[in-house]
């Protein structure tokens, strides 16, 4: 009777755990948007849009606008 019980519960824990995350899914959209876009602005421009900063970075040291 223990072991179903116990069975039981992780079921329900499993779920719990199911049925938030797909609540957060829905629920959460915005933040997981800033989210991303704070991952944008901190892993991906350094790596892939390293030259069009640099560009971006001489122009303005050149005093001409792009």
């Amino acid at each position: 009777m223990k072991r179903l019980r116990k069975n039981r519960s992780r079921l329900r824990a499993i779920g719990n755990q199911t049925y938030s995350r797909s609540k957060a899914m829905r629920g959460r959209a915005v933040s997981l948007r800033k989210r991303l876009d704070q991952f944008r602005e901190l892993e991906v421009e350094p790596y892939f849009h390293q030259r069009q900063i640099d560009r971006e970075l001489a122009s303005i040291a050149h005093g001409s606008s792009p």
